[in-house]
């Protein structure tokens, strides 16, 4: 396999980054989606390979105890631009 460029490992980056901040607040959907999303650019990504196993943990976890998804964590609020 070939090395990404630049401009792809700035994304892929990019995707980690937010897949870290997504586990400190226990996102487990966001942190799946971000490493899923690298996976479809390197699919030898060991950090997202490790981002999506802990997430599927956490929700087999956060399922076997009962939780609901949406009891899980709350959807942040839109982030709606003003005018000025």
């Amino acid at each position: 396999m070939t090395m990404p460029s630049e401009r792809i490992q700035r994304q892929i980056d990019r995707l980690l980054d937010e897949a870290e901040a997504a586990v400190s607040a226990r996102r487990w959907d966001e942190v799946a989606e971000k490493a899923a999303a690298v996976l479809g650019i390197d699919p030898d990504n060991e950090d997202a390979k490790s981002f999506l196993q802990m997430a599927q943990s956490a929700s087999a976890q956060s399922n076997a105890a009962g939780v609901s998804p949406q009891e899980r964590q709350p959807a942040p609020a839109p982030i709606v631009p003003t005018l000025p």
